[in-house]
């Protein structure tokens, strides 16, 4: 009996880092609106760039890091997305 438990609890073990990887592997999300106002800016973002998305939210992309705004200045550019 002590064999499935120990199954059973290799199981639930790789299942909770299964979803502890899945949730490491989630992607920083900014998404600019046409007047390039920050409208999204997720956990990750916030601790990529060390700024607060109650702190930027509404505000233009020049508030941003210079690298991530050339990056949205591009996307703007060239009406591609990354």
């Amino acid at each position: 009996m002590s064999k499935q438990r120990s199954k059973g609890s290799f199981r639930a073990e790789r299942l909770d880092l299964s979803e502890a990887l899945a949730r490491s592997a989630e992607p920083g999300v900014v998404i600019i609106d046409d007047s390039r106002r920050i409208a999204v800016f997720n956990l990750l973002a916030e601790r990529v760039t060390q700024l607060h998305a109650a702190d930027v939210v509404g505000d233009r992309h020049e508030v941003l890091p210079e690298p991530l705004r050339a990056i949205i200045d591009e996307v703007f550019q060239s009406g591609s997305t990354i």
